[in-house]
């Protein structure tokens, strides 16, 4: 496969088109690690609201690749779907903190939690995974929701925060599941990112 460094994806190269399916947050004050999925009660719709909420209230975003990812795919799902923008909102993103300081194997969420000592994320999930939740699967639900809110804590624990912040990331494997629909180009995933 080409890689996608410096390269468009035409429309008719894309099988399906990814979307935003679930967020895990946490607030500064607030050690709870708090789950929105668009399949919970309101489905998509509320999803997306509650999701554009959060983006009201929050003064900053600290996620691992959130600036890049998590908040352009969500800023464009409320494009797309409810007409709406995100708000400008200020970014601290360990990723590009990472890239930038740090000049360790890589700087994939899994090795600076390692590398800092904090504990994280250990499960990851396929492409079939997500689009079983989304169809009703509890068990891959369940899944999805351990997955998101073990990266939202491994994110928190380090950072020190003001008031009204939202954590939220996306891993190389959660990249290629989005926009190939195959978990295991995470590795293209990575270098795009």
């Amino acid at each position: 496969m080409r890689s996608l460094m410096n390269r468009r994806l035409q429309p008719h190269e894309i099988e399906t088109w990814g979307r935003s399916i679930c967020l895990a947050y946490t607030w500064w004050d607030d050690r709870k690690t708090h789950f929105l999925a668009e399949w919970q009660e309101g489905g998509r719709e509320k999803f997306l609201e509650n999701v554009r909420d959060l983006f009201e209230e929050a003064d900053i975003l600290s996620g691992h690749n959130s600036e890049g990812f998590d908040h352009r795919h969500l800023a464009g799902d409320l494009m797309m779907e409810m007409g709406v923008a995100l708000p400008r909102i200020k970014h601290i993103d360990t990723l590009k903190l990472a890239r930038a300081n740090a000049n360790w194997e890589n700087n994939q969420l899994d090795t600076l939690t390692h590398r800092l000592g904090v504990p994280g994320k250990t499960d990851k999930y396929r492409v079939q995974v997500a689009m079983d939740a989304v169809g009703g699967d509890v068990k891959a639900q369940r899944k999805i929701e351990r997955y998101n809110r073990g990266i939202a804590l491994a994110v928190a624990d380090r950072v020190l925060m003001l008031e009204h912040a939202i954590y939220a990331v996306i891993s190389p494997e959660g990249c290629a599941s989005i926009l190939w629909r195959d978990q295991d180009k995470a590795a293209d995933a990575a270098e795009a990112q």
